[in-house]
């Protein structure tokens, strides 16, 4: 990994279980519904986790290689 900053890291990793968090509740629904739901819950944050990340990136507080190290642990 090419993560340097504990900080980092540690907001990467509660993103990461936050969103997990709420992706295997969709495994047992109440409805139909509630799956949907749940889904697009999951997805929603995922997709606005990578959108920080990338804009983090363009910015330069995170390198090219920071960037792909944690994509790859995020998409995992």
């Amino acid at each position: 990994a090419y993560m340097t900053n504990p900080d980092q890291e540690e907001a990467i990793a509660k993103e990461r279980n936050k969103r997990r968090s709420k992706c295997p509740e969709a495994q047992y629904p109440h409805s139909k519904n509630d799956f949907l739901y749940k889904m697009k819950y999951c997805f929603l944050e995922a997709h606005e986790s990578e959108y920080w990340l990338e804009l983090l990136t363009e910015t330069g507080y995170l390198s090219e290689n920071e960037y792909d190290s944690i994509i790859k642990i995020a998409r995992n």
